[in-house]
C-alpha cells in the first residue's frame, strides 16, 4: 500500500509520516518553494503513483497569493488531476468551516475549498479542531496549541489548556487523527 503525505514540514503531515511508514510506503511531499500552480511533472507522478493521498499541506496565516492558492484552490486542482487517476484522497480541513461568523482568513479560505471541491468523488474530508500530542506528562505544546500558550504566557494570561474560544468541539489528540485517516485507508483501498 502506498500513501503520498502532501505536507511532510507541517505537525500533522510530520506526524503522520512517522507513524503510516510503519505500515505502508509512503512518499513525503514538501509543497513549499514551488511554484504551485505549475507542479513539476515528477512531483505530480510521485503524488499519483500512491494508493491514497492525504493532503495536510495549509497555510495557517495566509498572506500571500501562493498561501491562498494552497488553501483554496490546490485541493480542487488535485481533485480535478485524480479523475484521471481515482485514487483516493484524504484532505484535511478546519472544524471552523462550521461556524458561520469565523471570519479569519484561514477559516475562510478552508471553506472555500470544500465548497469548491464538493462534487468530487474519492475526497474524504476530516475537520480538525485544535489538535495537541500526548507525552507522558499530558500533553505538550506543539503544534498550534504551544502557538497559543506561548501567546499567552507572553503577556502573563492564566489559561486553562485546552480551552480555545471559536471551536466547536474539545481538541483532539494527533493520535485519533492517525486513527481516523487509517480506518478511511482500510476501507477504500
Amino acid at each position: 500500500m502506498k500513501i503520498t503525505i502532501i505536507g511532510k514540514f507541517g505537525f500533522i503531515g510530520n506526524y503522520l509520516i512517522k507513524n503510516l511508514k510503519k505500515k505502508y510506503i509512503v512518499t513525503p511531499i514538501n509543497l513549499r518553494n514551488i511554484n504551485l500552480k505549475n507542479i513539476p511533472k515528477k512531483m505530480k507522478d510521485n503524488i499519483f503513483s500512491s494508493n491514497v493521498i492525504i493532503n495536510c499541506a495549509a497555510s495557517l496565516n495566509p498572506k500571500t497569493p501562493d498561501d491562498f492558492y494552497l488553501n483554496e484552490k490546490f485541493t480542487k486542482n488535485l481533485l480535478e488531476i485524480n479523475k484521471h487517476f481515482k485514487r483516493t484522497i484524504i484532505h484535511l480541513s478546519t472544524v471552523n468551516v462550521l461556524i458561520k461568523d469565523r471570519i479569519d482568513k484561514y477559516s475562510i479560505s478552508k471553506k472555500k475549498a470544500e465548497i469548491s471541491c464538493k462534487k468530487y468523488k474519492n475526497l474524504f474530508i476530516i475537520r480538525l479542531p485544535l489538535v495537541f500530542q500526548r507525552s507522558n506528562n499530558g500533553y505538550r505544546n506543539i503544534g498550534p496549541i504551544g502557538d497559543i500558550h506561548s501567546y499567552l504566557d507572553k503577556f502573563g494570561f492564566f489559561y486553562c489548556p485546552f480551552i480555545y474560544p471559536g471551536h466547536l468541539y474539545r481538541p483532539i489528540e494527533i493520535d485519533e487523527i492517525k486513527k481516523q485517516v487509517t480506518k478511511i485507508i482500510k476501507k477504500k483501498t
